[in-house]
């Protein structure tokens, strides 16, 4: 094979794996601590003693005979 070819793969595989594995090796330990964080939390739901009220805004103009509510 021709010399200009094989530094051409090593250049490009140098440019396209380097970065790939950085990247992906950063990923990974990422994901394996959210999976860890995720695992070790527990989440308790309680019920509410008293729900708090709601209001509800629209912003409209000249619409009052329209509006329900």
């Amino acid at each position: 094979m021709n010399p200009y070819f094989y530094a051409l793969a090593i250049f490009w595989s140098v440019w396209l794996l380097v970065p790939i594995l950085v990247d992906g090796f950063s990923m990974g330990l990422g994901l394996v601590g959210a999976v860890i964080s995720r695992w070790n939390t527990r989440r308790q739901s309680t019920r509410l003693d008293f729900y708090p009220p709601v209001s509800i805004i629209i912003p409209v103009h000249n619409s009052a005979d329209t509006l329900l509510g």
